[in-house]
Protein backbone atom coordinates (compact mmCIF):
# COMPACT_ATOMS: atom_id res chain seq x y z
CA UNK A 1 0.00 0.00 0.00
CA UNK A 2 1.21 3.50 -0.78
CA UNK A 3 2.26 5.79 2.01
CA UNK A 4 -0.22 8.47 3.15
CA UNK A 5 1.94 11.31 1.80
CA UNK A 6 1.86 9.84 -1.73
CA UNK A 7 -1.88 9.34 -1.53
CA UNK A 8 -2.30 12.93 -0.32
CA UNK A 9 -0.20 14.29 -3.20
CA UNK A 10 -2.17 12.29 -5.76
CA UNK A 11 -5.46 13.40 -4.22
CA UNK A 12 -4.37 17.04 -4.37
CA UNK A 13 -3.22 16.67 -7.98
CA UNK A 14 -6.49 15.02 -9.01
CA UNK A 15 -8.61 17.72 -7.37
CA UNK A 16 -6.50 20.39 -9.07
CA UNK A 17 -7.02 18.80 -12.47
CA UNK A 18 -10.77 18.39 -11.93
CA UNK A 19 -11.12 22.04 -10.86
CA UNK A 20 -9.13 23.24 -13.90
CA UNK A 21 -11.23 21.19 -16.31
CA UNK A 22 -14.50 22.38 -14.78
CA UNK A 23 -13.40 26.01 -14.82
CA UNK A 24 -12.39 25.70 -18.47
CA UNK A 25 -15.97 24.76 -19.36
CA UNK A 26 -17.67 27.31 -17.11
CA UNK A 27 -15.73 30.14 -15.42
CA UNK A 28 -18.45 30.58 -12.79
CA UNK A 29 -17.67 27.11 -11.51
CA UNK A 30 -14.19 28.21 -10.50
CA UNK A 31 -15.66 30.86 -8.25
CA UNK A 32 -18.11 28.42 -6.63
CA UNK A 33 -15.32 25.92 -6.04
CA UNK A 34 -13.11 28.59 -4.44
CA UNK A 35 -15.99 29.58 -2.16
CA UNK A 36 -16.23 25.97 -0.98
CA UNK A 37 -12.87 26.50 0.73
CA UNK A 38 -13.46 30.12 1.74
CA UNK A 39 -11.47 31.58 -1.14
CA UNK A 40 -8.38 29.46 -0.61
CA UNK A 41 -6.98 26.83 -2.93
CA UNK A 42 -7.42 23.11 -2.64
CA UNK A 43 -7.46 22.10 1.03
CA UNK A 44 -4.92 19.81 2.60
CA UNK A 45 -5.98 16.14 2.75
CA UNK A 46 -5.56 16.43 6.52
CA UNK A 47 -8.55 18.81 6.62
CA UNK A 48 -11.23 16.26 5.93
CA UNK A 49 -14.30 18.51 6.15
CA UNK A 50 -12.81 21.18 3.90
CA UNK A 51 -11.68 18.56 1.42
CA UNK A 52 -15.12 16.94 1.45
CA UNK A 53 -16.81 20.31 0.79
CA UNK A 54 -14.40 21.07 -2.06
CA UNK A 55 -14.91 17.62 -3.55
CA UNK A 56 -18.69 17.87 -3.24
CA UNK A 57 -18.72 21.27 -5.00
CA UNK A 58 -16.61 19.83 -7.83
CA UNK A 59 -18.98 16.89 -8.21
CA UNK A 60 -22.06 19.12 -8.14
CA UNK A 61 -20.57 21.40 -10.80
CA UNK A 62 -19.67 18.40 -12.95
CA UNK A 63 -23.17 16.99 -12.62
CA UNK A 64 -24.71 20.33 -13.62
CA UNK A 65 -22.47 20.58 -16.69
CA UNK A 66 -23.35 17.06 -17.76
CA UNK A 67 -27.06 17.68 -17.17
CA UNK A 68 -26.96 20.84 -19.31
CA UNK A 69 -25.16 19.03 -22.11
CA UNK A 70 -27.23 15.84 -22.08
CA UNK A 71 -30.72 17.19 -21.48
CA UNK A 72 -32.47 17.25 -24.86
CA UNK A 73 -33.34 20.68 -26.12
CA UNK A 74 -37.02 21.33 -26.72
CA UNK A 75 -37.84 21.69 -30.38
CA UNK A 76 -40.59 23.37 -32.25
CA UNK A 77 -42.87 26.15 -31.23
CA UNK A 78 -43.73 26.77 -27.64
CA UNK A 79 -47.29 25.69 -26.77
CA UNK A 80 -50.00 28.27 -27.23
CA UNK A 81 -51.08 29.96 -24.07
CA UNK A 82 -54.80 29.58 -23.50
CA UNK A 83 -56.36 32.95 -22.87
CA UNK A 84 -59.41 33.01 -20.68
CA UNK A 85 -62.54 34.62 -22.04
CA UNK A 86 -64.43 36.98 -19.90
CA UNK A 87 -68.16 36.41 -19.86
CA UNK A 88 -70.15 39.61 -20.00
Amino acid sequence: MADPASIGRRHHQALTEVAEILERHDPEIGERIRKANHGRGIPSPKKTLETAAYHAECMLSLAQLIDERLTPKKRGRPPKVAQGRSSS
